[in-house]
């Protein structure tokens, strides 16, 4: 589970107060755009949160007394300066609820602009949108007193008149009025207006029910069900789920509580909040906050609404299932928030000793590297060597003299002091350690028992690690290579990356690796837009994912970021396109057509693909097809052929591409046919007769092999394939036919002739993959 999967911000800095961000995060979040676009929003919002998870203030306050993020008071990071409040929304799985997400929205008073207030709670449901639970706080009016003290006056005449009635007892006056067992004359201070959806929440439990019985038959591989139920995407997430109750539910309770406390669709009220709700627990103790007794005051309304009351088997008592699961919820996200952790520009960096009694990041981020600058196989060693800077880094703390010396072992050898390296270097080198001491903090022993047996095994915590622009003073070669250096410590620390870029070096060394690895769901790319500059349908946050062949929505970006790059790559990729195509139209024309000519179109396909980049191409093809039964060769043309259906413009002939796929044909018959006679030179025609031959007992071409050929090329067949004659042989003398016609001068082909020869070949070659022993 992600740190952080769902964030929304509104009314803070760049995101406005009526729609804000809210937007779902993947493993690696790349967050990029022109500048002021609110890039740097989204991470000093997630810092602001870790911050006030840190104070313990979270969620009744967000607090901005730490200025290491630079925002001033929360005055000025508003939007909208006449409304002084914030939303924040984060995940939140009340009741194992997988796409559930809360909204705290804060108050900012002028008399402490550096706090924010919690004064709304609303929980939704990502996947339909619908909203679960509804909380707002709101400052008492005459009106609502004069409204209370109305009820007031009701109420007591209600009252004298029951206590006149010797029929009603004192328990029952208990029951009606609360603990004091009669009207509350006290004037409201506050009100608490809430609502929830209690058919949402019917429907919930009843999926957890089912859940939970599914849990219950598979104890043994939970780890599994979990996985199963996310791949067929089930709404509650089991383990999430299991940790409402204590420790267990009753299975009778929970039926009960479904069929019996959830009559209504929705469940509407106001909660009055009085002096005596601010009343302190014990004397000498200040007197509560209103965030603290609005946040009382919707446990209050959970437990009195929604009374789902089971048995703790830990120590027999009692306790309200939901109002267990909202504070388990509650808990679990302050854990996720205090999980965040930033990467800032260190200071102290420009000096040669370091004072270690100093309590800084920097020099915190130091001493959790101590015990681990040992290990010479470290994910740090090696990324030293890969970028160049050394073999591996050492830190000297003098304790007596609580100073710290840090260095880098060149790749002579020799000591090098961090100060004597350029800015760019000095901070690669800091996030190295920060990534190290991450994964050192979080890692777990976990003892394991499978088929395989006993064994203990190394597992990490997730975390989150924010970044501001890393490629900062880097050579391009090592900015693509941080790109690895994330890929890697997501999948092996389990970490979570937001990274604020400018970097398409970056960004496209992620397309490639996710097209490698086939990791479509692991990286997501924000492009942000100052709000100044949405106009035509586009949106202040686009987000692109990227494809499993590599591919992204370039035209989402918008002029001047990938810009100058893509004009000169794709100005010497047009140059070279247009040259290849006139090429190839003359030789088609002035050439006389023989296999000589195929031969001579074909070298000319390879003199212009040699010149260009067709990797995502190849990844693709692993996603297509078993590549590992097909040549080498075979699986060059047939990258080849889709390079050039996404290169060739629409306006011109296609024949390139039918070439290139009948190729790879002709390719995969050689691989059978060198097997019979390694010196012969087949050709096509000779092979397609020769298989129809084995097939049908006849062909229409002549130029079927001999004899002697023909019952080697029997045993071949039979050697290399489960079943020759499921092969689709009769398909071949259409797709050679089609081949050979591009050649002819006059001929132009479509990309639409181009696309149904890719798909005929493809099938062909599935069967032929498929049959390969």
């Amino acid at each position: 589970m992600l740190p952080v999967n769902i964030f929304g911000l509104k009314n803070f800095r760049i995101f406005d107060d009526q729609q804000g961000i809210l937007e779902n995060f993947s493993a690696i979040n790349l967050l990029t755009g022109t500048n002021n676009s609110g890039k740097s929003s989204i991470i000093k919002g997630l810092q602001l949160l870790k911050n006030s998870v840190s104070a313990k203030v979270f969620p009744y306050e967000l607090d901005l007394t730490e200025q290491e993020h630079l925002l001033g008071n929360l005055e000025n990071v508003l939007y909208k300066k006449t409304n002084k409040k914030i939303t924040v929304s984060l995940p939140f799985n009340f009741l194992g609820m997988r796409h559930g997400h809360i909204s705290l929205t804060y108050v900012v008073l002028s008399a402490d602009p550096y706090r924010a207030k919690l004064r709304k709670v609303q929980l939704s449901d990502a996947q339909d949108d619908d909203i679960f639970l509804s909380f707002a706080y709101k400052n008492a009016s005459k009106a609502d007193k004069a409204r209370d003290l109305r009820k007031y006056k009701k109420d007591i005449e209600e009252y004298e008149k029951l206590k006149a009635d010797p029929t009603y007892k004192k328990r029952d006056f208990y029951i009606k009025y609360g603990i004091f067992g009669k009207p509350d004359g006290e004037p409201p201070i506050g009100l608490v207006n809430w609502s929830i959806n209690t058919e949402k929440l019917k429907s919930i439990l009843s999926d957890g029910l089912e859940i939970y019985d599914y849990h219950q038959d598979n104890q043994n591989d939970k780890g599994w069900l979990e996985k199963a139920l996310e791949k067929e995407g089930f709404r509650v997430i089991p383990s999430i789920l299991m940790s409402s109750f204590k420790p267990v539910p009753d299975r009778e309770s929970w039926a009960s509580f479904l069929n019996n406390g959830l009559k209504k669709k929705v469940l509407r009220g106001t909660l009055k909040v009085s002096d005596r709700d601010f009343e302190p627990p014990e004397y000498f103790y200040p007197q509560l906050d209103i965030e603290g007794v609005f946040y009382s005051s919707c446990l209050e309304i959970l437990r009195d609404n929604l009374r789902w009351i089971d048995v703790d088997t830990n120590n027999q008592s009692n306790y309200n299932v939901i109002e267990h699961a909202f504070l388990q919820s509650m808990s679990r996200l302050e854990q996720r928030l205090f999980s965040v952790n930033y990467l800032s520009t260190v200071r102290e960096q420009h000096v040669r000793i370091y004072n270690a009694s100093l309590n800084t990041p920097f020099i915190n981020l130091l001493k959790g590297f101590l015990p681990l600058q040992g290990d010479s196989t470290s994910f740090l060693n090696r990324y030293l060597k890969a970028f160049e800077i050394g073999r591996r880094l050492y830190i000297d703390f003098k304790q007596d003299y609580q100073l710290i010396f840090v260095s880098v072992i060149d790749m002579n050898g020799d000591k090098r002091e961090l100060v004597d390296f350029g800015y760019g270097i000095k901070q690669l080198i800091l996030l190295l350690i920060q990534i190290c001491v991450l994964a050192e903090k979080n890692k777990r022993e976990v003892h394991e028992y499978d088929d395989k047996g006993e064994y203990w095994r190394d597992i990490f915590e997730p975390s989150l690690l924010l970044i501001e622009e890393p490629e900062t003073n880097l050579h391009p070669k090592w900015q693509s290579l941080l790109a690895e250096m994330f890929f890697e410590a997501n999948k092996r620390f389990n970490i979570q990356f937001i990274i604020e870029t400018h970097s398409e070096y970056l960004i496209r060394k992620f397309q490639n690796l996710v097209a490698a690895e086939n990791a479509v769901d692991l990286v997501k790319i924000f492009y942000l837009r100052h709000f100044k500059n949405i106009n035509g349908g586009n949106k202040q946050v686009e987000v692109l994912e990227i494809q499993n062949d590599g591919s992204i929505q370039f035209q989402v970006f918008d002029g001047g970021f990938f810009d100058e790059s893509n004009n000169l790559q794709l100005s010497l990729l047009n140059i070279r396109r247009d040259n290849f195509v006139l090429e190839f139209e003359s030789m088609k024309t002035n050439l006389e057509d023989s296999e000589e000519k195929i031969s001579r179109l074909e070298e000319k396909i390879d003199e212009f693909d040699a010149r260009m980049d067709i990797s995502r191409y190849l990844a693709s093809l692993e996603l297509l097809f078993d590549t590992s039964k097909l040549e080498a060769t075979t699986v060059k043309y047939l990258a080849s052929g889709q390079f050039l259906l996404n290169t060739i413009t629409l306006s011109s002939d296609f024949s390139p591409v039918i070439l290139q796929y009948g190729r790879a044909l002709e390719n995969e018959l050689k691989k059978v046919f060198h097997r019979v006679d390694p010196v012969k030179k087949w050709m096509l025609g000779g092979m397609q007769a020769s298989l129809e031959k084995f097939k049908f007992g006849i062909s229409h071409l002549n130029q079927v092999c001999s004899a002697t050929e023909f019952r080697i090329l029997g045993t071949v067949l039979t050697d290399v394939f489960n079943a020759p004659t499921d092969l689709l042989i009769e398909k071949i003398d259409d797709l050679r036919d089609r081949r050979n016609a591009v050649a002819h001068a006059g001929q132009i082909k479509l990309k639409e002739d181009a696309e149904q020869y890719v798909l005929d070949v493809d099938e062909f070659l599935n069967a032929w993959i498929n049959q390969t022993k």
